[in-house]
């Protein structure tokens, strides 16, 4: 494994975006492990974000026990999956690189100095994430910032969408300084 996926609550590996992401990273020589706590995890009953956060760190250091990753993996994630994996990137003292989608504003300051965030894409429309206090983060921070306009925090939308997106992440990916996303020797 080259690196791993963290979930939100309701938006797994399946969802079409993710899996035209893991097949161009696959063309690459990348792969991508997804920790899956979609439909395993009951987060209505959960009353707050730190709960969620706790028991989708657990369930992650569960998962991910036995996955062979390299010194700095790739990881991505989506919403409640960015609070998890910047906290598991800090207690498991991974230098990761990172591309974060539709974080909250708040799971940012889980990514200590050793995490690379390579990009951050959000939905223009989205009621859970603000495109804007997100792009004066990316702007004081100097991450690249992809606003899809016309989508919400679910991200749904068609595959030429999508192949914008991933076309713009690939070349950041290609040249981050961190990416060499092999096993360590």
């Amino acid at each position: 494994m080259n690196g791993i996926f963290f979930p939100g609550t309701g938006w797994g590996h399946t969802e079409k975006l993710m899996k035209m992401l893991f097949s161009r990273l696959a063309e690459q020589g990348i792969s991508i492990f997804p920790v899956d706590w979609v439909g395993s995890i009951p987060f209505k009953p959960i009353k707050t974000v730190d709960q969620a956060v706790d028991i989708s760190l657990g369930f992650s250091i569960h998962a991910l026990m036995g996955v062979d990753l390299p010194e700095h993996p790739l990881v991505i994630s989506k919403s409640l999956g960015c609070h998890t994996a910047g906290r598991w990137a800090a207690l498991m003292n991974v230098p990761a690189v990172h591309i974060l989608l539709t974080p909250p504003l708040d799971s940012l300051a889980g990514f200590d100095d050793r995490q690379k965030i390579l990009a951050i894409a959000a939905g223009g429309k989205d009621a859970v994430v603000s495109a804007e206090r997100l792009e004066a983060w990316a702007c004081e921070h100097a991450v690249p910032l992809f606003i899809l306009h016309d989508l919400d925090h679910s991200l749904k939308a068609d595959e030429s969408v999508y192949g914008s997106l991933i076309s713009r992440l690939m070349p950041l990916i290609a040249e981050s300084e961190q990416t060499v996303f092999t096993r360590r020797q």
